[in-house]
């Protein structure tokens, strides 16, 4: 699953390739991800932190929905 803002926008202009098809594409933002809580086994997120208005709030969210030994990986340029 992809959580980003501009999901919408990606599939509307035929940016998803075939190769990504399965994958689930969520509009929404990284500080209220509508996930539920301890859902998911991996979060990567890259490039991301630098262009959210809340960086703190959404790293709590990454740690909410992760499960207990859940991973984490987070890249910054």
């Amino acid at each position: 699953m992809v959580v980003d803002p501009l999901a919408e926008g990606y599939l509307a202009e035929g940016l998803v390739t075939d190769d990504a098809a399965h994958v689930t594409y969520l509009a929404a933002v990284g500080e209220m991800i509508p996930l539920a809580s301890k859902s998911v086994d991996l979060v990567l997120t890259d490039n991301c932190l630098d262009h959210v208005r809340e960086p703190a709030r959404v790293t709590r969210e990454m740690a909410r929905i992760l499960v207990p030994g859940g991973y984490l990986w987070l890249l910054v340029d």
